[in-house]
């Protein structure tokens, strides 16, 4: 019996963690918050942080409730995702993010994820902060390419879905609720922890 050979893989496009998090007011309702988190240790535009912020505060449309921007610490590699990655996900397909600001933010995170994990930012236009709780048991998602129509990349994640979830904004908490979801025989969430992720070119 041969001995099973070492595989290796150089094809990575960039590599980190990508927590998500919807609130919405329903299950079938459209998320009246949507929030991409990244944490990036490889890509072309270097290493760092961005958050991706989309939120009707109060959740009934009023204009000064409303919060579109992006905070990070490295203004490329937002630019990067922004360009380059977070269009693809579905969880974003109901926005246009192609003119979202870029703005400068500091981050901070604490917690254990087989628990609650909460990532804080602080920025020029008040704190931010998000907190997945009520942590389900992982599971390993290996995404191909084109199982999803518009993610272009394999993808390679493992999922903690939260049954609770929280956007604080400026002192506001945001208006909806993290939704029970299925993902394939999984139990999933519309909020989630995807850490020790890897896209493929």
């Amino acid at each position: 019996m041969a001995a099973p050979e070492l595989q290796t893989r150089s094809n990575i496009l960039w590599s980190g963690e990508n927590p998500i998090i919807l609130l919405k007011p329903s299950p079938d309702a459209q998320e009246t918050t949507a929030v991409g988190f990244f944490r990036v240790d490889y890509s072309p535009a270097g290493s760092g942080h961005a958050v991706f912020v989309i939120s009707d505060l109060g959740g009934k449309g009023a204009a000064d409730d409303r919060v579109f921007a992006c905070y990070t610490d490295n203004e490329p590699v937002a630019a990067w995702i922004r360009g380059n990655s977070i269009g693809q996900l579905p969880e974003f397909q109901n926005h246009d993010l192609s003119d979202i600001p870029i703005r400068a933010g500091r981050f901070a995170s604490m917690g254990d994820p087989t628990r609650s994990w909460t990532e804080t930012v602080s920025t020029a236009d008040g704190e931010l902060r998000l907190t997945w709780s009520k942590l389900l048991p992982p599971f390993s998602l290996v995404l191909p390419v084109g199982v999803v129509d518009t993610i272009k990349h394999e993808i390679n994640t493992i999922l903690y879905p939260a049954q609770e979830a929280e956007v604080v904004i400026g002192g506001r908490s945001a208006a909806g609720q993290a939704q029970p979801d299925q993902l394939g025989d999984q139990p999933h969430s519309t909020a989630f922890l995807a850490l020790s992720e890897t896209w493929y070119t």
